[in-house]
Formats: structure tokens, sequence, C-alpha cells
């Protein structure tokens, strides 16, 4: 019977905080995560940025006078970054949402793939020795120039 792994996806506004968020899973929960990959995905707005009701009338003066040029400068590229994690203890899953919680990070609504379809780069963080034989056999199944037939498998 295969073990159910459990997929958590997080967004965040900062990188800083995904830095946290990383750091905190690899002092308490290295053993219980799995296929760990950081992603940077063109956004429109930050995650969490409210507006207030003066920035919205800012934001329309300007665009009614200056026309083209307020477009130009409030358009300013923005990035979303993403943590997508499996969690291999099904107890520990509670205790890693709250760690990707409490560093800033928001739960994404989105699966892991929809965020690979859009990303600018994806990072596979390696976590263990198992993880990267297997990141190793896929490399090497899908590369046709390997000297030598079969090597790493």
């Amino acid at each position: 019977m295969k073990k159910k792994i459990y997929e958590l996806v997080y967004e965040y506004d900062d990188s800083k905080r995904v830095e946290e968020a990383v750091e905190s899973l690899y002092q308490d929960y290295l053993n219980n995560i799995t296929n760990l990959s950081y992603m940077q995905i063109p956004s429109k707005d930050n995650v969490f940025k409210e507006i207030t009701h003066k920035e919205i009338f800012r934001r329309i003066h300007e665009e009614e006078f200056n026309g083209k040029n307020a477009r130009q400068r409030t358009s300013s590229k923005r990035m979303t970054y993403v943590i997508s994690l499996n969690v291999k203890t099904p107890s520990k899953t509670h205790e890693i949402h709250n760690v990707l919680w409490s560093c800033g990070g928001c739960e994404s609504n989105k699966n892991k793939g929809w965020y690979k379809e859009r990303a600018k780069q994806i990072y596979q963080i390696i976590v263990d020795k198992t993880e990267l034989n297997s990141i190793m056999k896929e490399i090497n199944r899908n590369n046709d120039s390997s000297p030598v037939e079969g090597f790493g498998i």
C-alpha cells in the first residue's frame, strides 16, 4: 500500500519571508518534507497589499492628469514567491502549515502544476539523499548523451 503524501503550496509577497520559512523548515522538519520547490511568478500586485481609499483616489487622479505616464509608473513588475512541498508524515502537516503561515505565507488554492506553468524561475531544493538519487535517475533517463548506458540508475 502506497503512503499518502500531503502537498502544501504557499504564496509569499517577499523573498525574505521565503528564506525565513525555508530556514525554519530545515531546522525543525528536515526529515518530514520532500520535493521542496521555490518558484517566482510575475504578478500584477502584491499578495497581501491592502489599498486604502486615499490610495485609490490618488491613482485615479494621477491617471486622469498624467495619462499614460501614470500607468507606466504604477505598473512596476512584481513577483509572487511560491513554496511547494510534500509532507511525508501526516501528523506533521498541521505543524508545517503553521510554520509556513507564521513566516508570512498565504495558503494557495492552486496546485503546484499551475504555478510551474507560469513560473519565471523554478528551483528544486534537494532535501535528502534518496531525493537526489531520484532526480539523478530522472535526468539520466532523459539524457541521451550519456556515454555509459544506465549510468546512475
